[in-house]
């Protein structure tokens, strides 16, 4: 199996995305999988001889090239007919092409490309991937003209590729596919779930839903997996997804999640979903399908399902499959059971403020902490009024994603303007978790292998900030440590400010003068913090991300 990219003039083509690729495997052709190209909008096949010289059938020919540049160019005809055909199309709305390309392992292959012939035109050749078994299927169909030998109007001939006509040749390109190419079209039997009407579904599970909208559904239920403990609710990629769904398709949408979740921080979580009408639902029965969507339709329902472990489980990679995916239409709704969140949590995100930071902190570091207070209580008076009227009795973060001294840097800034407001006994804690790494960092956001230097630099430096020891617990296991990022201030009069990140302190980066790139993670832990101080007196903060903001909640209630 070939994986890999190739170049294609300044282009890149990823093998095993491109949306018509077969690879050879032993003496059989395999169907590899779908991507884009970035030429007018194409789509291509790369194709592939059964040997690097010769072309099955035509080892007698003077010039094997010349036999798989007919094969390659009558190819590209018969799939454009194809694809024509399926979309209902003109084959005119489509272009053709061929060019020789070198893989990674340097072998030579041609390149059949497809294209919109306007230039950002109606999107048809990108539309290949959904309809690829059919469109495999018609590119035969097209070579089994009774009419001819090489080519004629009833099969490849039109007033665009008559100009090709020399180069085309249906019984060379038969040929050279084999008469067992059609047994290969379509899911292998360990791929259908055992289900009879299994289709493959291109591209990620966000696109075939994003493609079941846009073709009218009008309800989705979304399967949620895995531990909760490892589920990121607000991560970007999934909390967009459902809020999309629900606030810009006016899609009805139900969560399926797993019986059990008890949690009151994920039930409190799950709540700003309901708020938006999603409703949450569980399953009692085991299925033995592994769904990951049910999307209903006005007159069918459609399942999709896979065997992609990360792409069901909240997060960053959520509906971002690593497996196939097939879909069904014959496949029974699932009955589901409605999952009633408790009056405590339900009523709580009637309390919760979004507010959306983008570059508004962006600037020196020394103020980094100071700007975010700013921003927040600019749009939550309630929490204003609490910081300055109120002592803090204590302090508690919690973050996976603390293993660097840039984090630690832009945490402490944030936590410094409170060294004022606590009480004497006040207590303040940090919870994060450690993992083990391969090879030794040399910059100021590469992450510490020793766990020991890690454990006393935070120390030191949160002390540093605080004017008082802080309580540093460091796991070393995700299941210990909850995937949320969380801020939880509380006050001599029992009220909590909770402040929840999507992304924590990884949305930002710190801009060093050049003297400061370097971070030698070797030193002593005396001589590391002496430097990381100094270089901070002359960082930068800017923002990671240029194109969208980060959510940040807000909600004060009582303890």
């Amino acid at each position: 199996m070939i994986v890999g990219s190739i170049k294609l003039d300044d282009s890149e083509i990823a093998i095993g995305e491109v949306p018509l690729t077969f690879i050879v495997d032993a003496d059989q052709w395999l169907l590899q999988g779908q991507a884009s190209c970035s030429v007018q909008s194409s789509d291509v096949l790369i194709v592939l001889p059964r040997d690097n010289s010769t072309v099955a059938g035509f080892d007698g020919q003077s010039s094997a090239v010349n036999v798989l540049g007919l094969v390659a160019m009558t190819l590209a005809v018969a799939l454009r007919q194809a694809l024509a055909g399926v979309l209902g199309i003109s084959g005119a709305e489509l272009g053709y092409s061929v060019r020789p390309v070198r893989l990674e392992d340097g072998q030579s292959v041609l390149a059949v490309q497809l294209y919109d012939v306007i230039s950002d035109g109606a999107g048809f050749a990108s539309s290949a991937p959904v309809h690829i078994e059919a469109i495999l299927q018609g590119m035969v169909k097209q070579l089994g003209c009774r009419h001819c030998d090489t080519a004629c109007s009833e099969c490849l001939l039109d007033s665009q590729t008559r100009h090709d006509h020399d180069l085309l040749d249906r019984k060379a390109a038969l040929a050279w596919l084999g008469d067992d190419f059609t047994y290969y079209i379509g899911l292998p039997d360990e791929e259908t779930f055992s289900l009879p009407d299994a289709r493959y579904c291109p591209g990620a599970i966000g696109d075939t839903i994003r493609r079941a909208i846009n073709e009218g559904a009008e309800k989705l239920t979304l399967w949620m997996t895995g531990a909760p403990n490892e589920w990121d609710l607000y991560a970007r990629q999934f909390r967009a997804a459902v809020q999309s769904y629900r606030l810009k398709d006016n899609v009805e949408v139900d969560l399926v999640i797993p019986a059990g979740v008890d949690d009151p921080d994920l039930l409190y979580e799950l709540s700003q979903f309901t708020a938006l009408g999603v409703r949450l639902c569980h399953v009692e029965q085991d299925l033995q399908l592994p769904i990951v969507a049910q999307v209903t339709f006005a007159d069918r329902v459609m399942t999709l399902a896979s065997r992609s472990q990360q792409a069901t489980i909240p997060g960053p990679e959520w509906h971002l499959n690593d497996e196939l995916v097939v879909r069904s239409l014959g496949y029974k709704t699932v009955e589901l059971n409605e999952f009633i969140l408790p009056a405590k949590a339900a009523n709580a995100v009637e309390r919760v403020k979004d507010i959306q930071i983008h570059k508004q902190l962006n600037g020196p570091l020394s103020q980094f902490g100071q700007r975010f207070w700013d921003v927040l209580f600019n749009d939550h008076e309630e929490a204003q009024s609490l910081m300055n009227n109120t002592r803090i009795t204590g302090v508690h973060y919690t973050d996976r994603y603390l293993q660097n001294p840039v984090a630690l840097a832009l945490l402490g800034s944030i936590l410094r303007p409170l060294k004022t407001k606590l009480t004497d006994g006040a207590e303040v804690a940090l919870d994060t978790l450690f993992k083990d790494k391969d090879r030794p960092g040399n910059r100021p956001f590469h992450d510490w292998m020793s766990i020991a230097d890690f454990q006393d630099f935070a120390d030191q430096w949160f002390a540093a900030a605080l004017g008082r020891p802080i309580e540093l617990t460091v796991f070393d296991s995700p299941r210990d440590i909850p995937h949320h990022r969380k801020l939880t201030v509380t006050f001599e009069d029992g009220q909590v400010l909770k402040i929840r990140f999507d992304q924590g302190m990884g949305y930002w980066r710190i801009n060093f003068a050049s003297q400061w790139h370097y971070f030698d993670f070797r030193d002593d832990v005396s001589f590391q913090l002496v430097k990381m101080a100094q270089a901070c007196n002359e960082g930068n903060v800017a923002n990671s991300e240029e194109s969208w903001a980060t959510d940040v909640l807000v909600e004060v209630s009582a303890s």
